[in-house]
């Protein structure tokens, strides 16, 4: 990334350093879809890792840089509940401790996405886990992110890895809608060009985690594209409003009805009164 002005993109940290920087971060941003509430709460508190947030996190380290796998994650068997477990946990304080099943799951992940075709051309040459900072020109909020994968000028591509149970386009589809990773990519894009000045495609690279350890990547153009865009504008506009105003009303700040799902709402007697009748 020789042509970029790295003066202004920051240098790889661990996540705990990249919580302290200053600025609104996407997983935050994307609450203010629920409601300000959500998005305020969710902005004060860290959250505990889930198994598949630290499973997740692993392969992100292993496929993009795997030397720093092996020094930052160590495995450990033991019952948590013993003290042999909290003596290792106290000589391995600054490094993630994984269980045998996940780092041989991270390894996995880590092999069939270099072993993709179409990944492997992306991963060939440029900076994983990199901290941008910007600030929104439309709004002036302060933001940052934590880039997956910016590969060199010459292709202009921003990667983001996910994993999930099933990369079919349906069953994905319905996830990066759920999750908001459509918006998440084209997000980062934002950034990058904000810190830049170059205009890179947002591309998802998907991996199943669990065999066969399916991998797709999928470019972000078209209608997903200008969805991910007026989403991102959306949510930078809602915070904007929130912040100027200072209230943070959750998703249901009025009275309102009840809704039931439709199965609830059948009938059983009347649609088999109607049958008996029209059979007659």
């Amino acid at each position: 990334m020789a042509d970029i002005d790295v003066g202004q993109m920051m240098q790889r940290m661990s996540y705990a350093e990249y919580v302290a920087v200053p600025g609104v971060r996407w997983s935050h941003l994307k609450e203010m879809r629920t409601s300000r509430l959500h998005y305020k709460v969710r902005s004060r508190q860290e959250s505990p890792d889930t198994p598949s947030q630290v499973l997740g996190r692993a392969a992100h380290a292993a496929v993009f840089e795997p030397e720093l796998f092996e020094a930052e994650y160590v495995v450990c068997d033991l019952d948590r509940r013993t003290n042999a477990w909290k003596e290792f946990r106290a000589e391995h304080d600054v490094q993630t401790i994984l269980k045998t099943p996940e780092r041989d799951g991270a390894l996995r992940i880590a092999e069939a996405v270099r072993a993709h075709g179409p990944a492997a051309e992306i991963l060939a040459a440029g900076q994983a886990e990199r901290v941008i900072t910007w600030t929104d020109p439309a709004t002036g909020i302060a933001r940052k992110a934590k880039l997956d994968w910016v590969t060199t000028p010459d292709m202009l591509t921003l990667a983001d890895l996910k994993t999930a149970a099933d990369i079919g386009d349906k069953a994905f589809g319905r996830a990066a809608a759920t999750y908001c990773y459509h918006g998440q990519v084209v997000d980062y894009t934002w950034g990058l060009r904000e810190v830049t000045g170059l205009e890179y495609k947002p591309v998802i690279i998907a991996v199943e985690n669990k065999e066969p350890y399916d991998v797709r990547v999928a470019d972000v153009t078209g209608a997903e594209l200008t969805a991910a865009e007026n989403l991102v504008r959306e949510l930078h506009d809602k915070l904007a409003e929130a912040m100027r105003t200072d209230t943070w009303p959750g998703q249901f700040p009025e009275r309102g009805k009840l809704n039931l799902p439709s199965w609830e709402l059948w009938d059983d007697d009347a649609v088999s009164g109607e049958i008996e009748v029209i059979s007659r």
